[in-house]
């Protein structure tokens, strides 16, 4: 049988242990062993375990199994109870039968069959005085096969199930056998957590926390400790427990912590890696001063060289080494994604002050993150448009890339959950330096566009034009066919319709070509505008200057102080559909024309001639708002692409509110930018200005030390190594650092508060910034 015991790494503990367990355990010291405690029963049906002298690698007994366990089958007893079973169904009668297969296939070692056949047993006979010693039988097969946990299940099943039965006392002594001498750590964890209320609970706390303390996991050792003493009060091994958990204790208290840092200080990435450097550098610099006795240590800083590969190997030479207790960095994203999974394996906790995205501690309890993400920027950024700036709808313009997408994507999801909406959206490759088609499906105006539509509407003037004149030579024709001795027109100024006033007037226009094109036409004379005003005095007034349709018999009085032959009128009807007129890119009109004929002897008025023509024209683009159904457009775009953005927005003819992410922090925004992002508002994760007395006293303080202003890397990371400094001092373990991490609330970093909230990622009020006057003002 294997040992699971294996040397302790701190000789002085493991004789601690030994000689405290060896005295605890009364008579079962005599065996030389380290044992629970619990009592040895001599029942004539058990084999007891053979004693073992102490040795440096102790190996177990013999398991103390029942002694009717190997019955003998003969092979002609097995042969003919295969032939009497046949493969039938288990019953009562036949019982006897399977019970001689099973024990004959055991007796091979034949585990696997015998295990059926048992199982068989179990599953087809609900009630025989056999049972339990089936049952029981399960059990072994299961231990010989080292199926452990499976083992325990068994001969847990028949001390529940069977608790008079001599089988329960050999279970129990299995047992209690496995739990000493054949249980791994991770075995023992999971007895426990799935047999709570096993009779044997006791010693199997006793034993998890004795194995945590041999592997050096301490803090779980201290845990499982103090919850054996405080369930188990009248254990055996209570005072045992007791002295080494003193111990452990005590070694705590003293234990002095040790940081790595990992860190790309050559190649591509080294301007990164020296920042993240710099402010650990600076934090523990200043904890030097205020107390040198602090518990954390800035044990190691090692040069990734930007390669997650290398990375990988100097931790694992870390963890060979045992030299950290807590890891900082990478600062890559490659190499914090290799990295980290390994540390969470070893527990050893990894703080990232520079991952860019949410979903870091899904990695593992040891894996925490004090970046600001690009989720979190997104979300900070709509809270503040929506609750403090009042904001309800919304336009997106974002790079096709990671950043973009994770920005945008937080701001939409935040923005909904507050009530407002994001009515409006559109991306563009990275790099781009053209925004036009994005900006005008945002509703931007081309002023080019403006240039044609202007040629468009002078050729559709100048159609009009020709289709009025043409009007004109019809409805003269039909006048001269119908009497051939007409020679004078009357011309009543067409009237436009009152429901498209809010066009420009196109009437006087149109009279004028009407006027010329009569002028022009032979065999006609052109009745003069005042005659045909003083005429019109005649209808009643509310046709003057109207679009209502004027009856023959009125036009006949008219007709007669006219003296004249033909009358042509008409109106301009405005076409635009209801609703938001300024949203349709032409003015629409229906233009009337009429023709009524005179007869000279009667003085009688006839319509001859009747149509409409249709005409439209462009609007100004100033005056169509196609798409602008939103207050403010959130553009989480690279500082390259700012200022081309912000005026070819203004050249398109847009003047929302403009919000963006942290990238807008850079100077080329402001110079080249200038007024075209003033009055933004966007979000940083460290804003170098701020008058706040933490930020303030750190960027002086980083000026002095290190000769260049401080960038959000060195900031995250500065505060990175505050937090672990300040839980550190109260820590007593890695687990115990862990947790206090997970504890924090309201830390007062460079980069806003900080709060975990019993996650691995740091929740942080992010600042807001404007542009004001050409400068950056931090607003919240």
């Amino acid at each position: 049988m294997r040992t699971i015991y294996t040397p302790f790494k701190n000789l002085n503990l493991f004789v601690l242990i030994l000689g405290l367990l060896t005295v605890s355990s009364g008579c079962a010291g005599n065996h030389g062993m380290i044992r629970t405690g619990t009592a040895v029963s001599n029942a004539p049906s058990l084999a007891a375990p053979t004693p073992v002298p102490i040795q440096a690698s102790p190996a177990a007994p013999s398991a103390p199994t029942a002694s009717d366990v190997n019955q003998p089958v003969s092979e002609a007893d097995y042969q003919k109870a295969l032939a009497d079973t046949n493969g039938s169904t288990v019953t009562s009668r036949n019982l006897d039968d399977y019970l001689t297969i099973a024990q004959y296939q055991f007796n091979q070692s034949n585990w696997g069959d015998s295990l059926k056949t048992y199982q068989q047993i179990l599953t087809d006979v609900n009630k025989s005085p056999q049972l339990d010693r089936v049952q029981y039988m399960v059990g072994q097969i299961y231990y010989q096969q080292k199926n452990n946990l499976p083992a325990l299940s068994a001969f847990q099943n028949v001390l529940q199930s069977y608790s008079g039965s001599a089988y329960a006392d050999a279970s129990r002594r299995m047992m209690e056998f496995m739990i000493q001498y054949s249980l791994s750590l991770d075995d023992l964890r999971s007895f426990v957590a799935n047999y709570p209320n096993s009779p044997l609970k006791c010693s199997t706390l006793f034993e998890l926390g004795s194995h945590e303390a041999q592997n050096g996991d301490t803090s779980e050792a201290v845990q499982t400790l103090n919850s054996f003493i405080q369930q188990c009060p009248q254990h055996p091994s209570v005072s045992t427990a007791q002295l080494l958990l003193q111990s452990l204790q005590s070694q705590q208290k003293g234990k002095t912590l040790r940081l790595g840092v990992l860190a790309p200080l050559t190649g591509h990435f080294k301007n990164f890696g020296q920042s993240m450097v710099n402010g650990i550098t600076l934090a523990f610099e200043q904890a030097n001063q205020n107390d040198p006795s602090h518990k954390l240590t800035l044990a190691l800083v090692q040069d990734t060289e930007g390669d997650s590969l290398q990375a990988v190997k100097l931790f694992q030479d870390m963890v060979q080494n045992n030299t950290i207790d807590v890891l900082m960095g990478p600062v890559v994203k490659s190499e914090i994604d290799a990295v980290a999974p390994l540390a969470n394996q070893q527990k050893i906790l990894l703080l990232s002050p520079t991952y860019p995205v949410d979903g870091f501690s899904a990695i593992g309890p040891y894996a925490f993150s004090n970046s600001m993400t690009n989720e979190m920027q997104g979300r900070a950024m709509a809270r503040y448009a929506v609750q403090t700036l009042g904001l309800k709808r919304f336009g997106l313009l974002f790079p096709e890339d990671g950043y973009g997408q994770t920005l945008s994507q937080a701001f939409t999801q935040a923005v909904e959950a507050l009530g407002a909406t994001v009515t409006a959206q559109d991306s563009y490759a990275p790099n781009s330096t053209d925004f036009q088609k994005q900006l005008v499906d945002l509703g931007g105006q081309n002023p080019e566009l403006g240039k044609e539509n202007a040629l468009e509407n002078q050729r559709r003037l100048d159609e009009l034009h020709y289709n009025l004149n043409k009007e004109i030579q019809k409805i003269l024709f039909k006048a001269q066919q119908a009497d051939p001795t007409s020679s004078t027109v009357a011309l009543v100024s067409l009237a436009e319709a009152l429901g498209n006033t809010g066009a420009p007037s196109v009437v006087k226009d149109i009279n004028d070509t009407l006027t010329t094109s009569i002028q022009a036409a032979k065999n006609y004379t052109l009745r003069d505008n005042d005659l045909v005003q003083q005429a019109l005095t005649r209808l009643p007034i509310e046709f003057r200057g109207t679009t209502l349709t004027v009856s023959t018999d009125q036009w006949e009085d008219i007709a007669g102080d006219l003296q004249t032959s033909v009358i042509v009128t008409g109106r301009v009807l405005g076409a635009n559909p209801p609703g938001d007129w300024s949203s349709q890119p032409t003015w629409n009109y229906a233009i009337q024309l009429d023709g009524y004929q005179v007869d000279p002897k009667t003085g009688q008025v006839t319509k001859i001639y009747g149509n409409t023509l249709p005409y439209s024209i462009y609007k100004p683009p100033s005056l169509v708002r196609m798409n602008l159904n939103y207050d403010a457009l959130y553009i989480p775009a690279h500082s390259v692409e700012i200022p081309l953005i912000a005026s070819q927005l203004h050249y398109y003819d847009l003047n929302p509110v403009l919000l963006g992410g942290h990238l807008w922090q850079n100077d080329s925004v402001l110079q080249e930018g200038a007024k075209d992002v003033e009055g933004a508002y966007f979000t940083t994760g460290f804003f170098t200005d701020s008058q706040q007395g933490t930020t303030k006293d750190f960027v002086t303080a980083y000026l002095q030390r290190f000769a260049v202003k401080p960038d959000l890397i060195a900031a995250q990371a500065y505060d990175a190594a505050r937090l672990l400094l300040k839980v550190a001092d109260t820590a007593t373990d890695r687990d115990s650092l862990k947790n206090g991490l997970l504890s924090i609330k309201d830390f007062d970093g460079v980069c806003g508060k900080t709060t975990f909230n019993g996650r691995g990622e740091a929740d942080k009020q992010v600042p807001i910034i404007q542009i004001k006057n050409g400068q950056y003002q931090q607003v919240q």
